[in-house]
């Protein structure tokens, strides 16, 4: 699992934020948006493809991508 619990505001929880963000700002921005869209902002993949202006399948690709490309930097394993 990437996140822990969501906290009080129903938002994802990783304990370390500012690892966090570097692993985000290392990703290609075209897999870092769709990622921030959807897991911090709560968007589905197809409304995360619509802001994007992307097919889904390819918003769906790159979220996938990019949240495996986080697993490895941050060490955690995947699901």
């Amino acid at each position: 699992m990437l996140f822990h619990e969501e906290d009080e505001s129903g938002r994802p929880h990783y304990e370390d934020r500012e690892q966090l963000r570097s692993a985000l700002r290392a990703l290609p921005p075209e897999q870092g948006r769709p990622i921030v869209l959807s897991v911090f902002y709560g968007l589905t993949a197809k409304e995360a493809a619509e802001v994007e202006g992307i097919p889904l399948g390819t918003a769906k690709t790159r979220i996938r991508r990019g949240i495996a490309k986080l697993r490895e930097a941050l060490g955690v394993p995947g699901d």
